[in-house]
């Protein structure tokens, strides 16, 4: 749940469709602000807020069939006019970008994500919570240039990872 004391005006929150619930909707729409989520069930009008359904067709770039394409649709808050079709998409890719170009690549390439082999859900949820507190931690300092120097440093010595939490405390 978000929490409801940060103003959101003029602020355009974009989400994946892990975050279509009706709780975050309603509570980026009552700090002030706009929302864009990727929707599972589009055509779900008791969703609330929503003002613009969008749909995304593009071709896959998969090796198998690169003649294929993939949909996908986004609800949001803000009126269909507010912004053009090459607008909405921008803003589209936009999110998509920064979670490809901050997160995903930098958990797989400096952490290793996508070696993970365990099947067991608490495993995989407990090490996705690890690196993102190590990306949280990495992002927070000023020493180590690189992901991997930082991760590299704290795995040397432990106290610097307790020394990053006590201070957050």
């Amino acid at each position: 749940m978000i929490r409801r004391e940060k103003d959101l005006s003029n602020t355009v929150i974009t989400a994946d469709a892990l975050h279509c619930q009706r709780e975050t909707a309603r509570d980026i729409v009552f700090r002030g602000g706009e929302f864009i989520i990727q929707a599972v069930d589009p055509t779900n009008l008791s969703f609330p807020h929503v003002e613009t359904v969008i749909k995304v067709r593009r071709q896959s770039s998969k090796a198998k069939d690169p003649n294929s394409f993939e949909t996908s649709y986004y609800i949001s808050s803000v009126p269909a006019k507010t912004y053009t079709p090459k607008q909405w998409l921008a803003l589209i890719r936009g999110h998509w970008g920064g979670i490809e170009s901050r997160n995903y690549w930098r958990k797989d390439a400096c952490l290793f994500e996508d070696k993970t082999r365990s099947r067991n859900p608490t495993i995989v949820a407990t090490l996705a919570m690890l690196r993102n507190v190590a990306l949280f931690f990495f992002n927070d300092q000023q020493v180590h240039s690189t992901l991997t120097g930082f991760v590299e440093a704290v795995a040397a010595d432990s106290s610097k990872a307790y020394s990053m939490l006590k201070a957050r405390s």
